[in-house]
């Protein structure tokens, strides 16, 4: 780290100043005052950095402990601040220790969370879980109006545009949701990884000075951390397996729409063997994968399980669910159709009810004028209807232009 000499100057007279407060212009320091004071400015150095790591601040520090240091070996036998710095040292590694172990049971609650989330976003976004999900129950009633050969080619064209859009919308709550989900999963993984390595490290280097009472449950959950984590490393590659499987998914289920607009609605002839064989493999290829990863995922499923359990507590206990299903994969396909921009106003609620109530007094109406038998009533009763669902028309269109600007509330 490079830093210049007015960077280094700069810090030393801050550093100055904060040793100044703290000594209160004290000349004449007891040996217990230089003892803090050269406890406080370890804390805010690095000692075991060359000066090159060190930032001006620290380096500044480092000057002063220096400093301190050669002070409290004038008064303090050395033997005695070794002792000291051993102890301190002891106790630095087991308040780290300590935080590293809130901080597993922490991470590890989340990367359940995370995992148990993204099962739920896989089983909505595969159709070999059992009961479907909207999306796929939607994609084959589309599927089947757009490969109808009763319909116009038009229509099946427009069939094919939803079909891509509903793929489109899918795809991007996928990734939102599971594919970028996932990335993040990897990052904690690997970050546990680290941290299990770290607490294990300091078991094993104290083990000796630890409690004989409590050095059995810190081998047990040594041996429990390092299995749990083995285990969620496999499940992540289960996993892996599951979300490549829905990507070749939402690959096959574009050959047909995007077929289909590229011959303009034509169903007539077949196609080509190698567009078969290409919408064949896809989808063989994304079941193969998707049942091969659930399986093996089932195979430690139960292991991990307790272990999980065991190291963090039941899922229930910490985990944050929202109202919002987790499997709700069509919710951003609902959230896209237009909303009436009026419809959480009381007044137009009311308004609504009034109109309502119009039509059905107008339909009163005509249905007396119809069953009196009459023929100059049931005249009457159809030019009533016709002239009277006109006018409401007309008040409608004219309500939402007067406050809309625009005879509709849609775009």
């Amino acid at each position: 780290m490079k830093t210049t000499n007015q960077a280094i100057q700069n810090a030393l007279v801050k550093a100055q100043e904060e040793f100044d407060v703290l000594t209160l212009g004290k000349e004449n320091l007891t040996a217990g005052d230089i003892l803090k004071l050269r406890e406080h400015a370890r804390q805010r150095t690095d000692l075991s950095q060359p000066d090159e790591s060190l930032t001006p601040d620290q380096l500044a520090w480092k000057k002063i402990f220096q400093v301190i240091d050669s002070k409290a070996k004038e008064q303090i036998p050395e033997d005695e601040i070794q002792a000291l710095d051993a102890t301190k040292t002891e106790l630095d590694e087991i308040k780290t220790t300590v935080q590293n172990l809130d901080k597993f049971k922490i991470l590890g609650r989340q990367i359940e969370e995370a995992l148990i989330m993204e099962l739920g976003a896989l089983l909505a976004s595969s159709p070999h879980c059992g009961e479907k999900s909207d999306y796929f129950l939607r994609y084959d009633s589309l599927s089947e109006a757009m490969l109808n050969k009763s319909t116009t080619n038009d229509e099946r064209v427009k069939n094919a545009e939803q079909i891509i859009k509903l793929i489109d919308l899918a795809h991007k709550w996928c990734t939102q949701n599971l594919f970028e989900a996932h990335d993040r999963i990897y990052q904690q993984i690997n970050e546990m990884e680290k941290l299990i390595q770290t607490i294990c490290t300091s078991i094993e280097k104290n083990f000796n000075k630890i409690d004989a009472s409590q050095r059995e449950d810190l081998v047990r959950l040594k041996d429990s951390s390092k299995n749990w984590l083995e285990m969620t490393q496999e499940l992540y590659r289960m996993r892996t397996m599951a979300i490549t499987a829905v990507k070749r998914r939402f690959e096959s289920d574009l050959i047909l729409p995007k077929n289909v607009l590229f011959r303009k609605g034509d169903i007539s002839k077949n196609l080509d063997d190698d567009e078969v064989e290409k919408f064949k493999s896809s989808l063989a290829s994304s079941a193969t994968l998707f049942i091969t990863s659930t399986n093996k995922e089932k195979e430690i499923g139960q292991k991990r399980e307790i272990l999980s359990k065991g190291l963090f507590g039941a899922p229930e206990d910490y985990m944050s669910l929202g109202k919002e299903k987790a499997t709700d994969i069509i919710k951003p396909i609902r959230d896209n159709q237009p909303q009436n921009p009026l419809q959480g106003k009381a007044w137009f609620r009311l308004a609504k009810v009034l109109y309502i109530l119009t039509y059905f007094f107008l339909g009163l109406i005509v249905f007396a004028m119809l069953v009196s038998g009459e023929s100059e009533f049931i005249d009457a009763a159809i030019w009533t209807a016709i002239i009277g669902i006109g006018i409401m028309i007309i008040i409608k269109k004219g309500f939402y232009y007067i406050v809309l600007g625009k005879t509709s509330w849609k775009k």
